[in-house]
């Protein structure tokens, strides 16, 4: 492999993790809330 490749590759590998990260951070904080609440009003019930 030469240095440009190498780079190349791990820069996208990069981007694609940072994004996945980013976006599943986005939807896990409205379903974390969504989750906590719903544990809550089971709680509440018991």
């Amino acid at each position: 492999f030469s240095v440009s490749v190498v780079f190349f590759v791990g820069a996208i590998v990069g981007w694609i993790s940072v994004s996945e990260i980013y976006y599943s951070r986005m939807n896990g904080l409205n379903e974390s809330s969504e989750i906590s609440e719903e544990t809550y009003n089971e709680r509440k019930k018991k």
